[in-house]
């Protein structure tokens, strides 16, 4: 079986992303098993941080839970997981899943585990870099978020990278009420 083509440009490549200078240099690549740390496992078991996680804030998040994750997004054609890296150490996680070719969409869905970088412009500019690289391969024309109605962080932090709210539903989300953002080239 072939496999279809997958969102090549994140594959080979390393960018590096605009942060305060004080912070040092930033920069996203796709995660490997051997990309999962200590720090990574932490974070998917705080939470604060897994509070607006769909899948992972009820289960306790093992190295080995995280690394079959990690395996899972590198064998799926329609998903790649970035690890967001700041001076070298894995910070966060930004991931576009549920590619649809025919659609010309894919959802995009960010964690950010190490909370010292909240409230940094962090979270905007990840979304930013990675909205422009899906666009970038020609595969994709939009983007969709899904978002708690009640997470005001996450919804000001996409609309400030361009993201707006089309809809309120209930669509899949076991939560609550989620806001569904959308952004077009």
């Amino acid at each position: 079986m072939v496999k279809p083509e997958k969102l090549e440009i994140f594959s080979s490549t390393n960018f590096v992303l605009q942060v305060p200078s004080s912070s040092g240099t930033g920069y996203l690549r796709v995660l490997t098993p051997s990309d999962v740390s200590g720090a990574y496992v932490q974070g998917m078991n705080d939470p604060e941080v897994t509070m607006w996680l769909d899948g992972v804030k009820n289960n306790v998040q093992t190295y080995e839970v995280i690394v079959e994750y990690v395996l899972q997004n590198l064998n799926d054609a329609c998903s790649v997981l970035l690890g967001f890296y700041l001076n070298e150490t894995l910070r966060g996680t930004v991931r576009l899943h549920e590619l649809d070719r025919k659609e010309r969409s894919v959802t995009i869905g960010i964690a950010l585990f190490d909370r010292t970088l909240w409230g940094l412009g962090f979270g905007c500019r990840l979304i930013e870099a990675v909205s422009a690289a899906g666009f970038e391969t020609g595969l994709i024309d939009r983007i969709y978020a899904g978002i708690d109605e009640r997470n005001l962080a996450s919804q000001r932090t996409f609309e400030k990278a361009g993201f707006t709210a089309t809809e309120l539903n209930a669509y899949d989300y076991k939560y609550g009420r989620a806001l569904k953002f959308k952004k077009e080239i």
